[in-house]
Order: structure tokens, then sequence, then C-alpha cells
């Protein structure tokens, strides 16, 4: 069964590159010893300087905190969610007793070659990790392809980091398509937000509909309707049922959306008067 995932979401592949991506991962599949445990490469830490004060060293983490409780209050206001509240929701959902295994490539349960935290690995990962891991191409160009065809691990600092920039990826075009995204419950904004990153989400043409007209009941038992949740039988006429996981996942934002109250009705302002111009010859007669 395929999961939508992140290559529908970004690209709009059609049936040639669909196959080309494929053949890729199989060939990384021959390739990648996934039972390697050697870790790729780790940026090294700068050494602490033993000539600060305890006042220095208070000051510069009250200046990491500063810096990190702004960017959650950019996140808050732009999107409405904390981003790192929001990545621990998709790791309990994707990486849940599998921490291990994530740190390298991996098979997911519908055979797709994936990376961290959810990452579908397709044509372009090898830019994204360019750009995620800069840093540590700098000091060992090969980074990439130890990572994705040597079968070597990253760090859980570097998974975070690829979780973020697929995250914030998804971030504008799900609030931009969701109206309203910013005023549902927490509840209802993590879950949907874990379903857009597994990527089904967007393509519920139907459900979007039914959300943007506030009726999030109905929105919810058409959500229910994916193949994902109910299960599917194949061309030979196997039925293929629903992972259990991605099931768990439906439920919550179906759960979640049962309990969303209508958002109120937005305020429209007042239309200001058209100013009529005046006819000085008119006025005076």
């Amino acid at each position: 069964m395929l999961r939508f995932k992140q290559f529908l979401i970004e690209y709009a592949l059609q049936s040639p590159a669909d196959k080309a991506r494929r053949r890729q991962q199989d060939k990384i599949a021959r390739e990648a010893p996934l039972d390697f445990t050697t870790i790729a490469f780790e940026i090294p830490q700068p050494k602490t300087d033993e000539n600060k004060t305890e006042e220095q060293i208070k000051a510069e983490k009250l200046e990491i905190e500063r810096k990190a409780q702004e960017k959650r209050t950019r996140d808050l206001d732009e999107y409405g969610v904390d981003l790192e509240e929001l990545k621990r929701e998709i790791k309990e959902r994707e990486s849940k007793g599998n921490e291990k295994k994530v740190t390298g490539v991996y098979a997911d349960p519908d055979t797709l070659l994936t990376l961290g935290h959810g990452h579908l690995i397709f044509d372009q990962t090898p830019k994204i990790m360019g750009e995620v891991f800069a840093e540590e191409i700098k000091l060992k160009p090969d980074f990439v392809d130890l990572v994705l065809k040597q079968g070597y691990r990253l760090t859980e600092s570097q998974m975070d980091r690829l979780l973020e920039r697929d995250v914030r990826s998804r971030l504008d075009p799900m609030t931009q398509t969701i109206s309203r995204f910013k005023e549902y419950d927490p509840e209802v904004k993590g879950a949907m937000s874990s379903e857009w990153y597994r990527g089904l989400l967007p393509q519920s043409k139907k459900t979007i509909r039914l959300l943007n007209a506030g009726k999030f009941a109905e929105a919810a038992e058409e959500y229910k309707k994916s193949r994902d949740y109910t299960g599917f039988t194949d061309a030979n006429g196997k039925f293929n049922p629903p992972l259990p996981g991605v099931v768990a996942r439906i439920d919550h934002l179906v759960q979640a959306l049962k309990k969303q109250k209508p958002l109120p009705v937005p305020k429209i302002p007042a239309t200001p008067p058209i100013a009529v111009p005046q006819d000085e010859e008119d006025i005076n007669k």
C-alpha cells in the first residue's frame, strides 16, 4: 500500500519519474548494509573556554534560551504551532520503538526506503541533505553517500535537523490550504500536522473542503474512507489490511476533529461610507 509521503507533496512526479525513483531506491537497498552501526560523522563541538566565568556561561545559556523563545514565538504567530511540540508528535508517531533503526536507511512497512523520522528517500534527498548537513559536508565531502549508500548512521541531533527541515517545508502549504488552521484546538493542529507530514491529508481534497467549510464531524468521517484506513484489495484479489500504526494516527485526527468546537464567525469589518463628490453648482441651486 502506497503511503502518500514527502515526494507526493513536494513534487508532482509523473509515472516515469516515479519508476526512476523506485529503481534508485532498489539500488540503494542492494548496496547499503542496513545493519551497519557506525555514525557517519558528527560535527566536533567547540571546546569549552576554561577562562570563562560562571556569569559568562550563564549569560550564554540565557542568550540561547532567548533565541529559542523568539523562534517559538515567531512560529506561533505565523503558523499557530509550537514546532518543538509538533516534532515530538511526529517522532512519537513515526519512530517510537524504532529509535535505533531510524538513524540510518530503512524500509518502512510499505517497503519505501526512509531515513530518520519519516523522511522518504527520493531523487531530491541528496540535495536536501546537502542543505541540512552543509557543515558536515565541509568537513567530510562524502557524508551524504556514506549515509545513503554505505549504511552509515545519523546522530540524534542530525535526525532532528532533518526533521525540522521537513516539517518547516510543510507549514506554509498546510496553513495556506486549510483556512483558519491557527484557530483550531491544539490537539487538532497536532494531529492534523502529523497527517499532513505523513502525506495523506493533502491528498484528501474532499476532507479539506469540509474542514474549510467548518464541517469537522463530516470531515472526520470522510477521512476514514481512505484505503490507508480501510485496507484494499489489489489486482490479484489479495486483501491488504491497513497498518495498525497508520490507523491509530488517522483515529487520533478523527477523534480530535469530532471534539473540535465550531469556530466563531469571523468579524467582517464595516465598509466605510462612500464619499460622494459634491457638485457645487447643484448644491447652490
